[in-house]
């Protein structure tokens, strides 16, 4: 008998549940940092588009739903990559490279 059958119910086996996915590597370094940044950029665009609006009731619970929500709203624009800051970023550092 193995310590796993003991600790599990009988119905379930170790091998169904699902292993960590291991990061894609085909996936190009200088253009994940240059999507971070462009996802840095929206997110303090937007923070600051935000903090020009008229603030009503000072609830810290909704200042941090808005600040997740924007935080999310600028990986979402950064993935569409309509803005072109990642291109650039790309470009500037192919040109760049040592």
């Amino acid at each position: 008998m193995k310590i796993q059958d003991i600790m599990l119910p009988p119905n379930q086996n170790l091998d169904r549940i699902e292993k960590p996915k291991v990061k894609d590597q085909s996936i190009d370094p200088q253009k994940e940092v240059a999507q971070e940044f462009e996802s840095l950029f929206m997110e303090i665009l937007l923070k600051s588009m935000r903090s020009t609006v008229p603030k009503g009731s000072e609830d810290s619970a909704k200042e941090m739903y808005e600040s997740l929500l924007d935080s999310e709203y600028a990986k979402l624009m950064s993935k569409s990559s309509q803005l072109g800051i990642e291109e650039s970023l790309l470009d500037w550092m192919k040109k760049n490279k040592s």
